[in-house]
């Protein structure tokens, strides 16, 4: 968002709040609107962070978050989607899902992983793409 569309006088985020502010007047009251921001703080593929949570519509509250903003180069737009679609306690959940299934799931591979890098034991075999050399149809490669 930081910079300036050619051929439009203003900055993309003034043209931005100024959308935004748009938009929000044709909005009923009673929707809910929260807003997310991305390459606000770093300018960064990692940097998203959600500014007003979902809640009905307060268009003072938006807008003075809109006004504290400075962007800071590019940001990853379609994260910034999925971050808004996804509240922090979906984010509680679907970890805890995850965990429950490495520990208490039927694939031993977490645990018998856990216990070799535990017991510092070497491993008992080369991985294949890394041995190729022992094949035994190997032939030395013509330079």
């Amino acid at each position: 968002m930081a910079g300036n569309i050619e051929g439009v006088r203003g900055s993309k985020v003034v043209l931005a709040r100024e959308a935004v502010r748009q938009a929000l007047t044709k909005v009923g009251p009673q929707t809910r609107v929260g807003l997310v921001s991305f390459g606000h703080r770093r300018g960064d593929c990692g940097d998203v962070e959600l500014l007003r949570p979902l809640e009905p519509l307060d268009v003072q509250r938006i807008g003075d978050s809109l006004e504290k903003m400075n962007p800071r180069g590019r940001g990853p737009l379609t994260t910034a989607l999925l971050e808004a679609a996804k509240p922090l306690a979906a984010y509680r959940a679907a970890e805890l899902q995850e965990m429950q299934r490495n520990f208490y799931g039927f694939d031993p591979s977490y645990h018998v992983a856990r216990y070799h890098f535990v017991s510092r034991s070497p491993h008992s075999w080369t991985p294949r793409h890394l041995a190729r050399h022992r094949d035994l149809d190997w032939k030395i490669p013509a330079a």
